[in-house]
């Protein structure tokens, strides 16, 4: 039986801090807890004695908001308000598009967008990714900036708490190419064995301007594809070679196979998904103009 002997609930970012501090490995922070919930129940995760709820912390929003230029969207903010929230639907698409992909609605009415992120493998972050997304964390002193491709490369333990995520707002250009895809063994709520996201950019003559590709999944940490990235960036619509790009996401993409998926396997598929949907999109907008 899963005992906890408390549950606080701080009306402070810096009491939650201090909390955080005293019990230090027999705490942790919770939100939505559906994740943490999953890893208790399969016992793949120790339940610590104290749990520091956040949602009552008043530094740590629930909504998304412009700021600027960019777009702040609070880390208590549930999946299934990102999914309904117009600026999302308008600003940051694929992002709506992500978060209805993830779990079951039941989930997505508890989950948040901070707890998706912290897993470091959830379904949001390629299309979090392709928005060059920043992520605000308090480190007990004061709050600090970190692309969020970056801290997907650290393998420490985060201590910090993230507040929120900035993402810079997106140029127009005469062709948007967007999309967010996810496979998995069934539509219910389980993990997906692949998942990409891609936003790609060209003038009105079709060549291509910029340019972000991710990929994850699975246990997959997602990561940006850099160098199929380049490869778009030097070419247009008409001369993009599909045998060339498909190579390159392959060599790129880096997932662990599993007992459902060799690596092989989810290689090819994110390869598969980001080449089918540059040629059933751009090439279409191209061909219309």
């Amino acid at each position: 039986m899963i005992k906890t002997e408390q549950v606080w609930k701080p009306a402070a970012l810096s009491e939650a801090w201090m909390l955080f501090q005293h019990y230090q490995d027999d705490c942790c922070f919770v939100a939505g807890g559906t994740w943490l919930r999953t890893q208790w129940e399969a016992g793949t995760l120790n339940r610590p004695s104290q749990l520091i709820s956040l949602e009552s912390v008043p530094e740590i929003s629930s909504s998304a908001e412009k700021r600027g230029d960019s777009i702040f969207i609070g880390s208590l903010a549930r999946l299934s308000a990102l999914i309904e929230d117009p600026l999302i639907q308008e600003e940051l698409p694929e992002l709506a598009k992500a978060c209805a992909r993830t779990a079951a609605p039941s989930i997505r009415n508890q989950a948040t967008i901070g707890g998706n992120v912290l897993t470091r493998i959830g379904d949001t972050l390629p299309s979090l990714l392709i928005y060059n997304a920043e992520l605000i964390w308090f480190d007990g002193n004061s709050t600090v900036e970190e692309m969020l491709e970056d801290w997907l490369q650290t393998v420490k333990k985060e201590s910090r708490i993230l507040v929120g995520i900035s993402l810079p707002l997106q140029k127009d250009y005469a062709n948007m190419v967007m999309f967010y895809m996810k496979t998995g063994r069934r539509e219910t709520f389980i993990p997906s064995q692949v998942s990409v996201a891609g936003r790609i950019s060209c003038d009105e003559n079709g060549d291509v301007i910029e340019a972000a590709l991710a990929a994850g999944g699975g246990n997959a940490i997602p990561v940006r594809l850099r160098k199929s990235e380049a490869l778009f960036k030097k070419s247009y619509a008409r001369n993009l070679f599909p045998a060339l790009v498909h190579q390159q996401i392959k060599e790129e993409f880096n997932p662990p196979s599993d007992v459902f998926a060799s690596a092989a396997y989810k290689k090819r598929v994110a390869a598969n998904l980001i080449v089918s949907e540059w040629y059933r999109k751009g090439c279409e907008q191209v061909a219309s103009k």
